[in-house]
């Protein structure tokens, strides 16, 4: 079989996006439909069959949506229009080597260990349409104290909490890999229906320069400049010294993989220590005022 050069690969893939736009348009124009979706079909199969040279171009492409029996034609489109949105701009993102989730090409298994994982996570249910995550809880190399201020956030402002409950070293919640667990499914789960319309994914690090927090949002990808600049706003009107992708922390998987923006925004937040024990409270403060203004109107903000 044939291999099929990068340039021919992403000319195929931009077609296939083409395509779906104009597929979502029609939607009641059955025979003009029905001819777009073939040739859609068939180009994937073309790329499949030349063996997907560039496959990186549709490592965003949402797993959970396409094998589910319920979604409807609609939510499919848009979610396989937005992860190719994604994968097109993904290398015009300027962010330092490394920064950007890495997944070996095509590789997402479902390895032995994580038909232990039950279900993997803590879940707090909400009554605001946003949804805090918490991915690495557990050590060695936890995101310590991070747990503690999401479920005390949650319970200030009544947004969704999942926390999970397995050490990284097990299953980085936040990498590719980690796509078909409970904890991931359960977030792609709440973010049915417009539940959630928000993702914050709260994370922990070392970060330079004294900063206390900072923003990542992929230059724009998974959030709204709008949504960044109020919760930016909202850290400093607490006193807290924030950044927006200062050090090259643009955000993980879980932000990329599942926001579909405007209907569903992602924004990841790395808190330094201080932020998460001795600032504590001025943190909460922070996220407390942008859930319940986000909250309040999420489309104002999208």
């Amino acid at each position: 079989m044939r291999s099929m050069p990068y340039g021919e690969v992403a000319r195929s893939i931009l077609k296939i996006y083409a395509d779906l736009c104009k597929l979502e348009e029609l939607q009641s124009q059955e025979k003009e439909s029905l001819e777009l979706v073939r040739r859609i079909v068939k180009a994937l199969r073309d790329l499949d069959r030349a063996g997907l040279r560039g496959g990186w171009v549709m490592r965003s492409l949402p797993l959970d949506i396409l094998l589910s029996s319920d979604a409807r034609p609609e939510e499919i489109l848009k979610a396989l229009r937005s992860g190719l949105e994604k994968d097109l701009t993904l290398r015009k993102i300027r962010v330092p080597s490394g920064k950007i989730p890495h997944a070996p090409r095509w590789a997402f298994p479902m390895t032995p260990m994580m038909g232990g994982l039950t279900p993997g996570y803590r879940y707090r249910e909400g009554l605001l349409p946003v949804l805090i995550t918490v991915s690495h809880t557990y050590g060695p190399f936890s995101d310590a104290g991070v747990d503690r201020v999401a479920l005390r956030v949650a319970k200030l402002t009544g947004a969704h909490a999942l926390v999970g409950t397995v050490s990284r070293l097990y299953i980085d919640y936040n990498r590719p890999e980690s796509r078909l667990t409970p904890f991931r499914r359960k977030i792609e789960k709440l973010a049915e229906g417009g539940k959630v319309r928000l993702i914050l994914d709260l994370h922990g690090t070392e970060l330079s320069n004294d900063l206390e927090a900072e923003i990542g949002f992929f230059s724009g990808r998974t959030a709204s400049s709008e949504a960044v600049a109020l919760l930016e706003s909202c850290f400093r009107r607490a006193g807290l010294r924030v950044s927006v992708e200062g050090s090259g922390l643009v955000g993980g998987d879980i932000i990329w993989y599942h926001s579909r923006p405007p209907e569903l925004q992602g924004i990841q937040v790395e808190l330094s220590k201080p932020a998460r024990r001795e600032i504590v409270r001025k943190t909460a403060i922070a996220l407390t005022e942008f859930i319940r203004e986000f909250g309040r109107d999420p489309d104002k903000w999208t």
